[in-house]
């Protein structure tokens, strides 16, 4: 009986010394002093584009037009500017849809977004909510005497949202995909980017390959997660000799930054203009 108490002890304490090895194992904790964000040199530019229903010509149209204005073009550029804090100067206003008498659209987002779309008041928001899509969208209401309407959701239901309705636009910094292709139809493309590395200054990540073997956040169903998935993809190939990346998916950029700084993650892979935005205003 002694003899089976003590194999049955130590059994207990060998699974108890197991379960507290994982459980330290997936609690890492990352040193954190202060956020850089940089490009990841590994990557290819991407463009951003507004979606609609497949099908809807006619809405593709009236985008095409409109994005193919020089004033559209100033309005862009104005408008990165003001979300990015470079300038003070408001590049547009939501006072205008209130003459407006024609049908009503809704532009379906994810107000965690900045510069693109993100939650504010004041002139040129729309149910609360400001970024450059938002003053493209207000423009092209305008510019069509459309009503405007704003859906605010997870950046995951977007496409399914437009995919059913014809009167709805995705204006979400949704990049243009194949996949994506398949779901709903895109107009031009109006921005051009590409994927940074946030993370702290000590470790300045610059290569994905760089992330192998730690913990790594984006934002679900961006590009941020396609490239850490196919990096783990190529890994589980043999293309890569490599430590998988360990994901962690998130609803919202803002959720993963704070879990970066406090040490919860090593990096994040996110869009250009978000990055630098999260890393700046995270210094005044």
């Amino acid at each position: 009986m002694k003899k089976f108490k003590s194999l049955f002890i130590s059994v207990m304490v060998l699974v108890t010394a197991v379960v507290a090895t994982t459980i330290l194992a997936g609690c890492t904790k990352y040193e954190f002093t202060k956020a850089v964000a940089l490009r990841a040199e590994d990557q290819e530019l991407e463009e951003y584009a507004f979606a609609v229903k497949k099908g809807n010509t006619a809405m593709i149209d009236k985008l095409n037009a409109f994005f193919s204005l020089d004033s559209t073009k100033q309005l862009i550029d104005k408008s990165l500017e003001y979300h990015t804090g470079v300038t003070q100067e408001k590049p547009i206003t939501a006072s205008v849809l209130n003459d407006n008498t024609g049908a009503e659209i809704t532009m379906v987002t994810e107000a965690g977004f900045a510069p693109y779309e993100y939650e504010g008041g004041g002139e040129g928001a729309v149910n609360q909510v400001i970024g450059v899509d938002v003053d493209l969208m207000i423009a092209f209401a305008e510019a069509n005497n459309f009503k405007l309407k704003l859906k605010n959701t997870e950046f995951k239901s977007v496409i399914p949202e437009v995919a059913g309705n014809d009167m709805y636009i995705g204006a979400a910094g949704i990049t243009v995909t194949e996949e994506r292709k398949e779901q709903v139809d895109f107009a031009n493309p109006y921005i051009k980017t590409i994927q940074y590395i946030i993370s702290d200054e000590a470790n300045s990540y610059k290569t994905i390959d760089q992330l192998a073997g730690l913990k790594v956040g984006f934002q679900a169903s961006t590009t941020g997660q396609f490239v850490v998935e196919d990096f783990n993809k190529a890994i589980e190939e043999g293309e890569i000799d490599a430590k998988a990346i360990a994901e962690k998916s998130y609803d919202k950029v803002m959720a993963a930054y704070q879990d970066l700084k406090n040490g919860k993650i090593a990096a994040i892979v996110i869009d250009e203009y978000v990055a630098k935005g999260l890393v700046e205003n995270d210094k005044k």
